[in-house]
């Protein structure tokens, strides 16, 4: 377990998003690293996009998605490629217990999303 899996999590709903009751701290590369990404508690996000294909198996309000895609968010606000954004969505995942199928799916979807729309 880490600090990441064993923080208390909860969203609040807003007009714009979705914010958090605590701020997300996880830790990049191996442990130890002491490089850190961190989620503002008052940060706002749209919550996890769950490709079309995978809505009937994957649940956009399971508080492991939702925690992973407000980190994946922030990389991106922080100007992070799609490539990276995307290693810290699927990390993220993989430390909070999330299947490697939906941590596939969830991942690919958003890769090929940043992608294309970033070009």
């Amino acid at each position: 377990m880490s600090g990441y899996t064993e923080t208390p999590f909860a969203l609040i709903p807003g007009p714009d998003g979705w914010t958090a009751t605590v701020a997300l701290a996880f830790e990049l590369g191996e442990k130890g690293s002491g490089l850190w990404l961190v989620a503002p508690a008052d940060y706002v996000s749209d919550g996890p996009s769950i490709p079309w294909w995978a809505r009937g198996w994957i649940n956009p309000d399971d508080p492991r998605l939702q925690k992973a895609a407000r980190l994946h968010d922030v990389a991106i606000e922080r100007g992070w490629t799609a490539w990276s954004s995307t290693a810290v969505l699927y990390d993220a995942m993989r430390a909070d217990g999330v299947s490697a199928p939906k941590r596939w799916a969830m991942a690919i979807a958003v890769l090929v999303f940043q992608v294309l729309k970033r070009g």
